[in-house]
């Protein structure tokens, strides 16, 4: 009868420390699942924000080296006047300066 009974106890004692691993094991998987989905939203915003954002910002980097490099330069003068009088500034390229 004593043997049974600190067998009982005994396996009361192990179920107990099972019950705790396995709430720990339970909140481990949970953050786990949390961080990868956060993982994926992550990468999925990042691509988004990556094809609504940068296009922009990669046009105006082309025209910025373009016109430093001496090309487009009508479309800077154009940007500098508001696009405005586009003739006008033709016309200035065009008068020779007299020496």
């Amino acid at each position: 009868m004593d043997d049974l009974k600190k067998l009982l106890e005994e396996n009361i004692k192990l179920n107990q420390d099972l019950k705790k691993d396995i709430r720990y094991i339970k909140k481990y998987v949970m953050w786990v699942q949390l961080f990868g989905v956060l993982k994926y939203a992550l990468i999925i915003l990042t691509i988004i924000w990556s094809v609504v954002y940068l296009p922009p910002i990669i046009k105006d980097s082309v025209s910025s080296i373009q016109s430093f490099m001496g090309q487009g330069n009508d479309a800077v003068v154009q940007n500098l006047l508001g696009g405005k009088n586009l003739e006008a500034v033709r016309k200035l390229k065009s008068v020779e300066v007299k020496k």
